[in-house]
């Protein structure tokens, strides 16, 4: 069928009206952080597949030699699939329906764990053919050094290589805000350990431990803020340990840098929020496949998660109910203001009540672009 529109575009392509075109932001994919674990795995070895395939494809090799790619993709597919699961993983979240369902659907990525596995010593014994690569060297504004609130683990100071220093003074730059229940009166936050720096002329590295008091089931934040200071880019690696729990519960990040934003580009697609969503899209968050860019009056911010691709605007979602469902939000919401969604377990449907029997672990880079 691909072949076929293709073929239909190149042969009337100027004779097709083009009506209206957009993003539709859906509304559903934040369910797939309520198995935040299992989603970063998947979304890892998606990015593992494609880089062997094309390996494969730049090899000098016995072009008659068969990799069965196909049956990973397959399952990736169909781990991905949203409309068949357990309708009742809330409200009978142990019974066998719930429990065979949610193992039926991890077993498309431990298939696929072993699939890529199976063939990854036979596609990289083959030497890929060099490609001429082009490289420029690093210019513009880089960051050059950070510090952290003693308090709450997030950024109180980024500074910059032309001598500017950006200030968090209300809410440190990647501060953890866990919530509780619903409706959560508070942003519960960890007690943090004295800060291990690591400094030197290439690199600095601060490690961070946040341990929560004993009526959360987010038992312990890890994270760690690596900075390249010869190519500026910032990257947090942050490890979430917690107990398993049917409550409510939520994890977000504020990655907001402070001033004022004119606009906010998400995606490969260069897209922007909310002018290139089509009607009836999310307005509360974005998912996206590339760079984030907080578009600044000084600077354009980047932000880039390939394990957490959704960016929440404006604030953390409101999971307010009305009648006993979730009512979304109609309005844009502030650019000026974004987090990012590390997981959850609100939704009833296709995934687990609970989630925490093994660490979270994911990873979100940051730089500076100079605005020319």
């Amino acid at each position: 069928i691909n072949q076929l529109f293709k073929q239909i575009e190149n042969k009337h392509g100027s004779e097709i009206p083009h009506v209206h075109g957009g993003e539709i932001s859906p509304y559903w994919e934040d369910g797939a952080f309520s198995t935040a674990k299992e989603e970063i795995e998947m979304r890892q070895l998606v990015r593992e597949l494609i880089a062997l395939e094309d390996h494969w494809a730049n090899t000098d090799r016995d072009k008659s030699k068969f990799i069965d790619f196909y049956s990973i993709h397959r399952d990736v597919v169909l781990f991905h699939e949203h409309t068949w699961g357990s309708w009742c993983s809330i409200s009978d979240p142990y019974s066998p329906f719930t429990s065979e369902q949610w193992k039926y659907k991890k077993s498309f990525l431990l298939d696929a764990q072993q699939r890529i596995k199976d063939i990854r010593e036979e596609v990289l014994k083959y030497p890929a053919i060099t490609k001429n690569q082009i490289t420029s060297p690093a210019d513009g504004v880089k960051i050059t050094g950070i510090s952290v609130d003693q308090t709450h683990g997030g950024l109180s100071q980024i500074a910059l290589s032309n001598g500017e220093l950006i200030e968090f003074n209300n809410t440190p730059f990647f501060t953890p805000l866990y919530r509780i229940d619903l409706h959560p009166t508070i942003n519960k936050t960890p007690i943090i350990q004295t800060p291990i720096v690591i400094d030197n002329e290439q690199t600095q590295t601060i490690i961070v431990r946040g341990e929560f008091d004993a009526s959360c089931p987010l038992e312990q934040l890890n994270w760690t803020y690596e900075l390249n200071k010869t190519t500026g880019h910032l990257n947090v690696h942050v490890e979430v340990i917690k107990s398993p729990t049917l409550r409510k519960e939520s994890l977000h990040f504020p990655i907001h840098f402070g001033g004022e934003t004119s606009q906010l580009i998400y995606g490969n697609a260069h897209l922007e929020y909310p002018k290139d969503q089509m009607k009836g899209s999310n307005k509360e968050f974005i998912c996206s496949d590339g760079p984030i860019v907080q578009r600044g009056i000084k600077y354009d911010w980047f932000i880039e998660s390939s394990d957490l691709p959704l960016i929440e605007i404006g604030e953390p979602i409101d999971e307010s109910q009305v009648m006993g469902g979730k009512v979304w939000k109609r309005e844009s919401q502030n650019i000026e203001k974004l987090y990012l969604y590390a997981f959850n377990n609100y939704w009833h449907t296709n995934y687990k009540a609970e989630q925490g029997d093994e660490p979270i672990i994911f990873d979100v880079e940051f730089w500076i672009g100079d605005k020319k």
